[in-house]
């Protein structure tokens, strides 16, 4: 055996054995509501991260067994693997049973070792897309959460509250890792799950994704906010139950009422505008007034969101859930050229931005971008008239006739070799040979 084929074999044996563990380790993540409900009302152990822990050990123990039957041969790997794996699976039963030591402990152990044998035996062996579906895993997600928001209230299930948030994080990270795989064709999972494909999911997945994960996760984490809704959870169910209280009958003594005084005739007065009857009134004119303008505003700033993102967010989300077809393809555009369209560049830079220098890119389309985007602030400097609809060439004509320095044979000839270059990867996904981008930097 060479040694490129030893590389590859063992880049296949690293893959072969991580992307089911992952697998696995994500599946626990999204069933982990589910075992705190059995050990709530079922087990009473009170440790649902042992019986999670029990069955990854069992899903790895069937894991690597096939792996070690698919090869027919038993190599020390996978015998250190098995060992390991029997021997974390038996402290985490030993601490089970420490706490509770019922047959139908027992009965429950066994049925969860079964079940992740036979996981993970099918993890190694079948598609991960058919045997758990992202559909089925998102469904999950919104279990958990609700899960997490119920058991942040005192009861029985309250001491499991911490354990289903750090759960339903690494199943968020899952299906967003899942999400960006799919983006780029599984080439995550090539080589054993490498930095740099690591690196290419995060590229390729928008800011605001991440930035939802930030939140998601500080929301998470804070006990205030969990109390909110814990609180609003419980004023949801009281909606659905009768909650009038019984004052007990007690024995009222009779009092006599004081004798009354004579009428007296008081001044008639004039109606005021100072009257508190009015002041009400008004106050809650302008109240009303205030919450109606408030409500249009926000459904205006919502419709405004819809009609902008929701028609692209909604052909991800169903290209991302395989259903393509329902897609409504739109016209077909000339397979030569390109077509230019119009994007965004921020003119003013927010005051609260902490100005950093930037980094170039490294790869040859985002230095392009980097390079285009500069041109243009250079250009918002300097006095450039941009308007909504200017798409990059009317952009790259304003720059060449905004001032008598760029208006020579050579800052024109490098505007429009840059905004070509900008159009032909931005709308006709074509590369950019290097070497002629760092002989067009170095004139810069």
């Amino acid at each position: 055996m060479t040694t490129q084929d030893s590389s590859k074999a063992v880049g296949y044996s690293i893959s072969s054995y991580w992307q089911p563990l992952t697998y696995m380790l994500a599946e626990v993540a999204a069933c982990f509501p589910i075992l705190v409900l059995l050990d709530g009302y079922l087990f009473h152990t009170d440790q649902p991260v042992l019986w999670a822990l029990w069955l990854l050990c069992a899903g790895g123990l069937g894991i690597t067994l096939r792996i070690a039957v698919r090869r027919f041969a038993v190599q020390w790997k996978t015998i250190s693997w098995s060992v390991v794996w029997i021997i974390i699976g038996a402290l985490v039963c030993w601490m089970i049973l420490n706490h509770v030591s019922w047959t139908s402990i027992w009965i429950a152990s066994i049925s969860l070792l079964v079940v992740g044998l036979f996981r993970g035996n099918m993890l190694v062996m079948g598609d991960w897309d058919r045997l758990f579906p992202l559909t089925l895993q998102l469904i999950l997600l919104i279990v958990a959460w609700i899960f997490y928001v119920i058991t942040g209230s005192s009861g029985d299930l309250s001491s499991a509250h911490f354990s289903i948030y750090i759960a339903g994080m690494i199943h968020l990270f899952a299906i967003l890792m899942r999400c960006g795989a799919r983006q780029i064709n599984y080439s995550v999972w090539e080589d054993g799950f490498p930095i740099a494909a690591l690196q290419l999911v995060i590229r390729r997945s928008r800011r605001w994704t991440w930035i939802l994960i930030g939140v998601i996760a500080i929301i998470g984490g804070s006990t205030q906010l969990s109390m909110m809704l814990s609180w609003l959870w419980q004023k949801i169910l009281s909606l659905f139950q009768s909650n009038e209280t019984v004052i007990p009958s007690q024995m009222i003594e009779p009092m006599n009422p004081p004798p009354l005084l004579p009428p007296m005739d008081l001044p008639e007065q004039s109606p005021s505008i100072l009257d508190p009857a009015w002041i009400e009134r008004i106050a809650q004119i302008i109240m009303i007034a205030a919450l109606a303008a408030f409500m249009i505003g926000v459904g205006l700033f919502i419709y405004r969101l819809i009609r902008k993102y929701g028609p692209p967010l909604w052909r991800w989300l169903l290209r991302i859930l395989g259903i393509e077809s329902a897609i409504p393809l739109p016209a077909e555009e000339p397979s030569v050229g390109y077509v230019d369209q119009t994007e965004k560049i921020h003119s003013k830079p927010s005051p609260f931005r902490i100005p950093l220098k930037r980094k170039v890119p490294d790869d040859p389309a985002e230095r392009v971008r980097y390079h285009y985007e500069k041109l243009i602030r250079r250009g918002l400097k300097h006095g450039l008239d941009q308007h909504q609809g200017d798409t990059p060439t009317i952009l790259g004509r304003k720059m060449i006739h905004l001032n008598k320095k760029e208006t020579s044979m050579d800052s024109e000839q490098r505007i429009s070799v840059l905004i070509r270059w900008y159009n032909q990867i931005r709308y006709g996904a074509k590369s950019i040979d290097a070497e002629e981008l760092k002989v067009w930097e170095k004139k810069d």
